[in-house]
């Protein structure tokens, strides 16, 4: 009988799959971005599609097939956690959505301040917690400024009068870059 995954291409596809993974946990480690935050959620969805793919692809592979669930059963276990932490909660899920709609609204300002540096201000917050902005500052390749590299972050929170610094701009965050 004739599969669709042979035992080969699953263990080709879970490669690819592995790959990915791999390549989008290395950028996340070294700060290494994309042109918008939302393009960085696209790619860490990629990056769990692919651990997803990956698993099937392995447990396809397996032989007893019992033995390839049970290996898929450990290695989605962190999928399975993370959600698990979510459920607990009562508006675990409102969180969330939360988080990602402010964190991928589009920058309050954008400024370019070399053709090597860029600047960004997000702001974020509601009238039910903290309020502020965050200020990044950006190298990338004049090139390609699609991908970029955060080199430094500055957070104002503007509802705490003790929280230091006070203010924040892309000229004083970049200061020190540039010399």
């Amino acid at each position: 009988m004739r599969t669709l995954l042979g035992r080969w291409n699953a263990w080709q596809v879970c490669g690819v799959a592995c790959v990915v993974v791999a390549v989008v946990f290395i950028a996340t480690v070294l700060r290494i971005r994309t042109f918008s935050h939302a393009a960085d959620y696209v790619c860490v969805g990629a990056a769990v599609a692919a651990y997803t793919v990956a698993i099937i692809a392995a447990a396809w592979g397996i032989r007893p097939r019992l033995a390839g669930l049970a290996a898929a059963a450990v290695v989605v276990t962190p999928l399975v956690a993370l959600v698990a932490c979510f459920v607990p909660l009562r508006f675990g899920w409102f969180v969330v959505q939360f988080i990602l709609l402010d964190s991928t609204s589009p920058p309050e300002r954008t400024e370019e301040l070399s053709p090597t540096l860029s600047c960004r201000v997000y702001g974020w917050g509601w009238a039910g917690s903290d309020e502020g902005y965050t200020v990044y500052v950006y190298r990338h390749p004049p090139f390609f400024p699609l991908v970029q590299r955060e080199v430094a972050q500055v957070i104002v929170d503007e509802s705490d009068p003790n929280a230091k610094p006070r203010s924040a701009s892309c000229a004083s965050v970049a200061a020190p870059l540039r010399s």
